[in-house]
């Protein structure tokens, strides 16, 4: 049984040795996104110091969940996060912090959950601003009209966002 806690300070053998011998993980990655694809995706997200000072089963649970649904872990792609957090594991009167990760579906990953439902064929979304004209018609004959204003400095401040979905 392993002794790694956390992956600071791992190295990248480390890192696919701990890996190859969860086989539980291995289970649902293997049918999920492949082995290399998750070790890639563990060692790019182990790269973020403040992840690295997480638990070792925190990781490994956000990765599992990110496999789970099928979305790839990279800030570019905007689909999901792993975000560090402490969290207080003692009491209330002796407090003990622990660093753990915890796993955040980004907006492009709930995008994809809909469309993947085959439920959804469109979305649009935009920030509505003070000096942009808005208009929304509610009823049998819906519509939403919003025309922008020039840049966003022209455009003014934010005051609110819309979202529709066919």
């Amino acid at each position: 049984m392993s002794q790694i806690t956390t992956f600071q300070g791992a190295t990248p053998e480390q890192i696919r040795s701990e890996i190859a011998s969860n086989q539980t993980l291995l289970k649902v990655i293997e049918q999920k996104m492949g082995v290399e694809q998750f070790t890639e995706a563990a060692l790019s997200v182990i790269a973020n110091p403040y992840v690295a000072q997480c638990t070792k089963e925190s990781i490994f649970g956000c990765l599992l969940k990110a496999a789970i649904f099928g979305f790839r872990v990279s800030p570019e792609l905007g689909q999901c996060w792993i975000v560090p957090r402490s969290i207080n594991v003692g009491t209330r009167e002796n407090k003990k912090w622990q660093s753990v990760a915890t796993f955040q579906i980004g907006y492009k990953g709930w995008q994809e959950l809909v469309f993947r439902s085959g439920k959804v064929e469109s979305f649009d979304f935009a920030i509505h601003r003070q000096n942009d004209t808005f208009e929304f018609v509610q009823g049998s004959t819906s519509s939403l009209a919003h025309r922008w204003s020039g840049s966003d400095h022209e455009r003014g401040k934010r005051v609110g966002v819309w979202a529709s979905a066919t």
